[in-house]
């Protein structure tokens, strides 16, 4: 199952706050662009495999196919979405069949799923989100499953930097409470 802080710490990773910036301020039901706002880049060419694995209601209609070129120099065909919330069930449906990809692959590599730490499961739903599958099996086979520890700054083109940006994040939020807690009104007012 997918967390809500880690959902949340994944968007905002990938761009959602692009989104609210360009578009969510004007309009609340405004499409959303899959590719740029939430890193779906190949929403379009997985929509059906999605949908056939149960990470994504059969009758998922809510999306137009777009095409657009990724920061590798690829074409990639994603999908942009009638408004947010279609668009943050194709996430979740994405990050679902990644996590479960994920977890499939190490158990055929001999390791027991159930003694992964969250961070663990987390780290590399998001690795393979970011740079795709084969790069998350290239980089276990390499490396081994461990989180490694965070070189301090962030380098944005670099799926390792990005996956440890996440689960700082996610970290944040969950320290903080912020799912868990409601803001007073004096403070949310600034009174």
């Amino acid at each position: 199952k997918i967390s809500q802080n880690f959902l949340t710490a994944a968007a905002f990773n990938e761009g959602l706050h692009f989104f609210i910036e360009d578009t969510y301020y004007e309009n609340h039901n405004s499409r959303v662009n899959g590719f740029l706002y939430l890193g779906l880049d190949n929403f379009g060419s997985e929509i059906n495999k999605l949908k056939e694995n149960g990470f994504l209601r059969r009758d998922f209609k809510e999306y137009a196919i777009s095409y657009a070129i990724n920061e590798k120099g690829e074409d990639v065909k994603s999908g942009d979405f009638e408004n947010f919330n279609y668009a943050v069930e194709a996430f979740v449906g994405y990050l679902s069949e990644r996590r479960a990809d994920f977890l499939n692959f190490v158990r055929s590599r001999g390791y027991n799923a159930k003694k992964l730490s969250e961070d663990q499961i987390d780290y590399w739903t998001y690795f393979s989100h970011n740079c795709g599958k084969n790069c998350m099996r290239d980089r276990i086979r390499e490396k081994g499953i461990q989180v490694p520890k965070n070189p301090g700054k962030i380098r944005t083109n670099d799926p390792v930097d990005n996956a440890l940006g996440v689960l700082a994040t996610k970290d944040l939020i969950d320290r903080a409470g912020l799912f868990e807690k409601r803001i007073s009104e004096d403070i949310a007012l600034h009174k």
